[in-house]
């Protein structure tokens, strides 16, 4: 049998004493531990990582306004309602006359002079007024109550209604109608007061008067005041005054 012969090896295999290194085999990078195992190594250290939060950008300022009240406990209570007013009633209108009064300026002129003489006196008599209800008469007067004596003069019929108003200082005349003629004025009226001071031969007792009149009012070529006539019930104002003692 033939032998086997062999062969010679390469010399660059023998005679190369320098070793080659081998290639650098990359190393695996560590893997990533799993967020439990993560977990469990933050608690057993004691220090979790806490994540930071993410910068927030920063609020233009708030322009400042009426605060708006703050909400209280309690709700307001209504208030309680006012009682209804009653409205009062609605005087006059200035220039209307009462019922019973005429109109100046349903008159002539002449006649709506007469009453306004009238007037202005028993407007100065109302007010105690006695030089203004003088001025108001002729310069030759005359006064009278109906059944009694006549007064004549300026001084004279002062008196009389002197006497008048001292024994009634707060004497006050309500005039219900007024009446127009040719030559006079006639006004309806009454009078009260309290009695104060003697009159008509009457002593003072303190009582009230409330006695309806008529008052007559002539007047001379001039339109000038001159003569009074008042009528009035006596025997009415002595029951008043004296509770009938003098009947």
């Amino acid at each position: 049998m033939a032998k086997a012969v062999k062969k010679p090896a390469p010399k660059n295999a023998r005679g190369n004493k320098t070793r080659t290194k081998k290639p650098a085999v990359a190393k695996k990078a560590p893997l990533a531990q799993k967020p439990v195992a993560a977990a469990r190594t933050a608690r057993s250290s004691g220090t979790a990582a806490r994540p930071k939060q993410a910068a927030r950008p920063a609020r233009p300022p708030a322009e400042e306004g009426p605060k708006a009240p703050r909400a209280t406990a309690e709700a307001p209570r209504p208030p309680a309602p006012r009682p209804a007013l009653v409205p009062a009633p609605a005087p006059p209108a200035p220039g209307t006359p009462k019922p019973g009064l005429i109109r100046l300026s349903s008159l002539e002129p002449g006649a709506a002079a007469r009453l306004t003489a009238v007037r202005n006196l028993l407007d100065a008599q109302g007010r105690h007024d006695l030089p203004g209800l003088l001025a108001c008469l002729g310069p030759e007067p005359t006064l009278e109550f109906a059944g009694g004596p006549r007064h004549s003069g300026q001084e004279r019929v002062g008196q009389i209604y002197g006497d008048l108003l001292r024994a009634f200082p707060d004497l006050t005349l309500e005039i219900l109608a007024e009446h127009v003629a040719d030559r006079s004025v006639i006004v309806e009226l009454v009078m009260q007061g309290t009695h104060r001071q003697q009159w008509l031969g009457m002593a003072p007792r303190g009582r009230t008067l409330t006695l309806p009149a008529a008052y007559v009012f002539l007047f001379d070529k001039r339109d000038q005041i001159s003569a009074v006539r008042i009528y009035l019930d006596r025997n009415l104002a002595i029951v008043q005054l004296t509770s009938g003692l003098l009947r």
